[in-house]
């Protein structure tokens, strides 16, 4: 028969603390998760409203954490949000009755499928492409600087749920 080199005693409490812990890790990750990606939507409000982005607020109410499986989230919000971090140029139709055609058309714009000048009372006064807005550069990157310290608020979520189990 031989002998045990070390013996080892485990209270049950202990044993018990331990089991209870490795339980609700899953849990308190997934609800720090979360937390954590609430408060990035939160960074996301504040910098459209720092910006003056908001026209309406259906791009200020369309921001949501949105849970896509066990431990993972996104962020949900309307589509010309993104479009607005990163404007490029875009063709606008000259059709009568809108602003941009009568614009246009006192400036000396040209029709680009005619070559002839754009006339505001035509029913085809033709196209024009557009680069950006002269709210562009305050638009620009609305979304990645909201984005940058967004592992820096998870972890501080984390940390925080994480000290909610000792």
């Amino acid at each position: 028969m031989t002998k045990p080199i070390f013996k080892l005693e485990l209270e049950t409490d202990s044993l018990n603390k331990a089991k209870k812990l490795i339980e609700q890790m899953p849990v308190k990750f997934d609800e720090a998760m979360e937390l954590g990606m609430d408060r990035v939507c939160d960074r996301m409000r504040t910098t459209l409203a720092a910006r003056k982005i908001i026209w309406s607020s259906a791009l200020f109410n369309s921001i949501e954490t949105v849970k896509m499986g066990e431990m993972a989230y996104g962020i949900k919000m309307e589509q010309y949000g993104y479009w607005l971090n990163d404007p490029k140029g875009h063709w606008l139709s000259m059709k009568p009755g809108r602003k941009i055609t009568t614009w246009a058309a006192a400036h000396g714009f040209i029709n680009q499928k005619t070559g002839e000048p754009i006339k505001p009372g035509s029913t085809n006064a033709g196209s024009l492409y557009v680069m950006g807005s002269k709210n562009s550069a305050r638009y620009k990157g609305w979304l990645d600087y909201s984005l940058d310290d967004a592992p820096n608020l998870i972890a501080q979520a984390i940390d925080e749920k994480m000290e909610e189990l000792r």
